[in-house]
């Protein structure tokens, strides 16, 4: 098991939560990237790859793993997010 999905498996259990295949889908396909990233830009890289998840799945998602300390949330300007993992 890789170091982000200990830590997350671990900040969704005390959180009462699950780590659901989507959220396992959705952490994998984060750290492969090494740039920033909008959750639209991930939706459609998950979706690219065959991969099914649905929008607010994403965004709820990358909201835990923020929470977590595994993703910044970047600030371009014009109200949209972006991220970036911090681990590894």
């Amino acid at each position: 098991m890789k170091a982000e999905e200990m830590i997350f498996r671990n900040c969704l259990i005390s959180r009462g939560l699950r780590f659901t295949p989507e959220r396992n889908i959705i952490l994998q396909e984060v750290f492969q990237r090494h740039d920033h990233f909008g959750a639209e830009d991930l939706l459609a890289s998950i979706k690219k790859k065959g991969r099914r998840t649905s929008r607010a799945t994403i965004y709820r998602t990358l909201e835990l793993l923020v929470k977590c300390g595994l993703l910044d949330v970047v600030d371009f300007g014009g109200g949209s997010h972006h991220y970036e993992h911090v681990l590894g």
